[in-house]
């Protein structure tokens, strides 16, 4: 199940009513789609910044989405609880927030005027992030959102999700399509993931294209194949421990998997009892085995995630 949370920000100058009708939209368009049981929104309105992370930590969101103003600096504005009036908070604040959080939210959308650099920040530490790189109508942001999170409702990827959204300013003859800008984590491609296919916030996707880089490190002795082992394990065992998971890819690609995750543990542990044993010859046959079985593995990812 992926939790989008959905805060707005309602300053002195913002009309509530249109912000509320952005959510409820959103909300009829996940409710339509075909994968309408992936996704549970909640929503908090009239949020100011003293209350985020407490939100954050209440919901555990894995798509945070933000509705409301942006400054022409890039600072996302909220509203002070104290004083009713404007509170802004610069893209660094931000960022250093899910330098902390980031871990499981896989995607933030700011549907905020000037939010790109915001976006750019955020970025560092989660996957996908939404901004607008310049002002945007509050049609625009009703329409460009409701038709992404109904692409994603019905299974499209991040970048199909983004691209149809876009095109669906241009059916309307709103002329902002160019506003809204897709910022992407270094090494994770929006075409391959699904976000629907998650467990625990966790797309087995997003470990893919990490896998490719560790096993080039691995070819170049950069890392071990132990250290190779540890970080796939956990997301594979438990994306294939939730049956909806197992049913999406099909029980023959679900078992061949699971067994050469088994196989290349098996090698793994062959491989540190001959080290140990000082048998350095048959440890690198036995670490040329795991390389090719961690080179399956990479495959098998591959026919998934297409």
């Amino acid at each position: 199940m992926i939790t989008i949370l959905f805060l707005s920000a309602n300053p002195a100058y913002t009309q509530p009513l249109e912000l509320a009708k952005e959510c409820n939209i959103i909300d009829q368009k996940l409710r339509a789609a075909a994968n309408k049981g992936d996704f549970k929104l909640e929503q908090r309105h009239d949020i100011s910044i003293k209350w985020l992370i407490e939100e954050l930590l209440h919901y555990n969101p894995q798509i945070l989405h933000f509705s409301g103003h942006g400054s022409p600096e890039s600072s996302l504005i909220f509203k002070n609880e104290n004083t009713g009036q404007i509170e802004e908070v610069p893209p660094t604040a931000l960022s250093n927030l899910f330098k902390v959080l980031g871990d499981k939210i896989g995607l933030v959308f700011l549907s905020a005027c000037y939010s790109e650099k915001q976006a750019k920040a955020i970025s560092e530490h989660v996957n996908f992030v939404i901004g607008m790189s310049k002002t945007v109508t509050d049609k625009a942001a009703r329409e460009f959102a409701s038709t992404f999170y109904s692409s994603l409702g019905f299974g499209k990827s991040v970048k199909v999700a983004m691209d149809l959204a876009k095109v669906q300013l241009d059916l309307l003859g709103i002329p902002e399509s160019e506003t809204p800008v897709l910022i992407v984590r270094k090494g994770v491609d929006p075409s391959k993931i699904i976000i629907p296919s998650s467990t625990n916030g966790v797309t087995i996707c997003n470990i893919l294209e990490g896998l490719k880089q560790n096993h080039q490190k691995l070819l170049t002795q950069k890392m071990t194949i132990g250290e190779l082992f540890e970080n796939i394990a956990d997301p594979i065992f438990n994306f294939l421990s939730d049956p909806d998971n197992k049913k999406k890819i099909g029980e023959v690609k679900s078992n061949n998997l699971n067994a050469l995750l088994i196989n290349l543990g098996g090698k793994v542990r062959q491989y540190n009892d001959f080290m140990a044993i000082g048998n350095d010859d048959r440890a690198s046959l036995v670490k040329n085995e795991a390389m090719m079985v961690a080179k399956n593995i990479i495959e098998k990812l591959d026919e998934i995630c297409r």
